[in-house]
């Protein structure tokens, strides 16, 4: 198969692995919609905050920060 047919593919099987039915999906609204998700559960559960805070030698305010900065970024990309 071709890089092109696999993508479309894996597309396919994530849109139906996390409940999106809608036919009219792009591939770039399904990434910024898995991208906004994963940033606020990561904004709103500590023990993710902290284990990203860690990993990255942040503050953990100063992580929940520039995760709602990035979380910003992909509401503008509409």
């Amino acid at each position: 198969m071709s890089d092109k047919v696999k993508e479309i593919n894996q597309f396919n099987l994530y849109r139906s692995k996390y409940g999106i039915t809608d036919e009219n999906t792009t591939r770039d609204e399904f990434i910024n919609m898995i991208n906004k998700e994963s940033y606020s559960s990561i904004i709103q559960h500590k023990s993710l905050l902290y284990y990203n805070s860690i990993a990255k030698g942040e503050l953990m305010e100063i992580e929940r920060l520039n995760m709602l900065k990035k979380l910003a970024k992909e509401c503008e990309k509409k």
